[in-house]
């Protein structure tokens, strides 16, 4: 396989063509999100930590943020100053980076919920999450309290969920194999259900000019749909295994996507095809893939516990390349929204109309989420008491989830997850 050129001289080339190899983490890598200014990487694992890369010296940056389980989803907000991880025990917590200790949890007075999936609103006011119970809610994220939702329509859960740049609509995919737009303000469908995919919709973005919709599914293949009418544009297929994760660039000419074949590959979105080989040096399923701001590097996070940074520019390739061979095992995982910078500010104190789309343009390492509840409640912080209907325990989702198998994390491997998807698709 021929190397990708390598366009940053600065950071030489490993062997397996990657620029750097972040390792520290003891489980699966479920996400990573790169940092405003391009230079950290954040990743959330299975192992209960969230760790901030430096992409300069390739080490892990201060103390590790500690959670009281697995790290399912997590988001980082465009102005950098926040985390918000979704947890195995059903927790949803915002950390504060610069401080580096537990700024809220989102936690209501009722039966567990299962959050799949968050991301924030381009100006990092609000925080969108995809629930087990086929809804989707929207949190200040500054209180914790929600202000709308929950969103209903689709007959699965939500595994994936991101704002637009304006940040007046949500899109989210589902284990229903559908898309689904929705403005923030009313919780209306208004473009949808998106058809096509003939799997889970496991990841889905906008495109930075607030045009064009992007989604992964397990149907091994990525489409690119008009964010003002729901059309399908275009159908990219080359992944050998389910794709787990779809990130676009800044100038929206590029798409990155991992997948269970354990291959990252870069499309140009004007021809539909492969931009170079794929890359190759994960040992396992790629579970997230992100775009650094600038464009210049893409992320990666994957079950073999690394996080690996990219070239996000390789050799051109004048045809499409064969898919890889098929897995059978591996997990997945889903994408969190766009950032831009110059994003309007949403308004949920009252119900908008249909919009336009825009034109196109604690001490560090000791902090449990735990021990952070504890000392908040004689702070006497504000939560909401509010109450969902979850479809079903979340003892039962525990033996019947399709995407993580949660045993001890010292005895976890990976499940027959195409079994166990139609069984949870049974209780939709």
């Amino acid at each position: 396989m021929s190397l990708p050129v390598n366009s940053d001289k600065s950071l030489p080339l490993q062997r397996d063509g990657s620029l750097k190899v972040f390792k520290g983490h003891t489980d699966y890598i479920s996400i990573v999100a790169f940092f405003p200014n391009g230079r950290r990487i954040a990743s959330g694992s299975y192992d209960g930590t969230i760790r901030v890369w430096d992409i300069d010296t390739g080490q892990q940056s201060g103390e590790p943020f500690l959670q009281t389980s697995a790290v399912w989803t997590m988001a980082l907000s465009p102005d950098g100053k926040k985390i918000t991880s979704g947890l195995e025990d059903s927790s949803l917590v915002v950390w504060d980076v610069p401080k580096r200790k537990l700024d809220h949890e989102l936690i209501e007075g009722h039966s567990p919920q299962v959050y799949y999936c968050v991301a924030f609103s381009p100006d990092s006011r609000f925080l969108a999450t995809g629930l087990v119970d086929h809804t989707v809610q929207i949190w200040d994220s500054r209180t914790g309290k929600p202000v709308r939702g929950p969103f209903q329509g689709h007959s699965n859960v939500v595994w994936s969920i991101a704002f637009s740049p304006d940040g007046l609509r949500v899109a989210s995919g589902s284990s229903d194999n559908t898309i689904r737009v929705w403005d923030a303000a009313s919780g209306q469908t208004i473009i949808g259900p998106l058809e096509g995919h003939t799997k889970v919709v496991s990841s889905v973005t906008y495109f930075p000019d607030g045009h064009s919709l992007i989604s992964g599914s397990y149907d091994h293949t990525i489409r690119i749909w008009d964010a003002a009418t729901g059309n399908a544009i275009r159908t990219l297929s080359g992944h050998g295994g389910e794709v787990n994760s779809v990130a676009v660039s800044a100038d929206g000419k590029r798409i990155a996507s991992g997948a269970d074949d354990n291959t990252v590959r870069i499309w140009d979105v004007e021809t539909g095809l492969l931009l170079g080989e794929p890359f190759t040096g994960h040992e396992k399923s790629v579970r997230s893939v992100a775009f650094s701001p600038d464009g210049t590097y893409v992320a990666s996070g994957s079950e073999d516990r690394t996080v690996r940074l990219w070239d996000s520019q390789p050799k051109k390739s004048t045809q499409e390349l064969p898919p890889s061979p098929r897995r059978t095992s591996g997990q997945n995982h889903t994408a969190s929204g766009s950032h831009p910078d110059n994003a309007s500010i949403l308004d949920l104190s009252a119900t908008a109309a249909t919009p336009k789309l825009p034109a196109p343009r604690p001490t560090p390492g000791k902090t449990t989420v735990r021990g952070a509840r504890n000392a908040m409640s004689s702070l006497n912080s504000s939560v909401l008491d509010v109450s969902f209907s979850p479809t079903f325990p979340l003892s039962e989702l525990i033996r019947s989830r399709d995407h993580r198998n949660l045993a001890p994390r010292s005895t976890r491997s990976a499940p027959p997850r195409r079994q166990k998807c139609a069984q949870t698709s049974k209780r939709g």
